[in-house]
């Protein structure tokens, strides 16, 4: 089975631009089948990445230059007027927009890390599958293409910020993850024993 085609969000780039030792374009490249779907909006609010953090600008643009040429990364413009309109009143444009584009060209998985799209999501599109940076991760150490997965499952929770998070909201993270690591085996056929999602997971 696998992944076909994905819609990712600002989120996604963020992470893997900020996390060593990972090149988000090779995971990609060697996990899906079709294609890696960005919204205009999406596109626009990379601009935010690079000027909130200069040192990624350079990242950003190489980026963006995959994006503009098209042959992998796609600038998705085509939506469901609709459901753009309608999610617009409950998130933001980039998350509304992605909604819209899941809907319009049939896309079952949209990955972000802004998790305050997800209730909406969860309670209209049901569809749509919502996974986190993580879950990409997950994939890629499935398919031996991250040679320090420990370093990277630690830089990916440090950007998280996970140790300034309360109680409640750690146990979330980490059930997610859980989750979002069985989830991936799950896709491509892989049965993993209890203790071995705890050890890819624990925090």
């Amino acid at each position: 089975m696998g992944l076909e085609n994905i819609i990712v969000d600002n989120t996604v780039f963020n992470f893997f631009l900020r996390i060593k030792g990972v090149d988000l374009s090779n995971i990609l490249r060697n996990t899906i089948g079709g294609m890696v779907l960005v919204p205009s909006e999406i596109v626009n609010e990379m601009e935010n990445i690079a000027n909130k953090y200069p040192e990624l600008s350079i990242g950003v643009e190489k980026f963006k230059n995959q994006i503009a040429r098209g042959d992998f990364f796609i600038h998705c413009e085509s939506f469901d007027s609709t459901v753009l309109s309608f999610a617009r009143e409950y998130v933001d444009k980039g998350e509304a927009e992605a909604v819209a584009q899941c809907m319009k060209r049939r896309i079952p998985y949209f990955i972000t890390d802004d998790f305050k799209c997800l209730p909406f999501i969860l309670r209209n599109y049901d569809d749509i599958n919502v996974n986190s940076t993580f879950f990409l991760i997950a994939v890629a150490d499935m398919h031996g293409l991250i040679n320090n997965y420990k370093q990277v499952f630690e830089d990916y929770n440090r950007i998280c910020n996970y140790h300034k998070m309360s109680p409640p909201r750690k146990a979330n993270h980490q059930a997610r993850l859980r989750r979002e690591y069985l989830k991936a085996a799950k896709l491509f056929g892989i049965s993993l024993a209890p203790e071995a999602v705890v050890s890819k997971t624990k925090l």
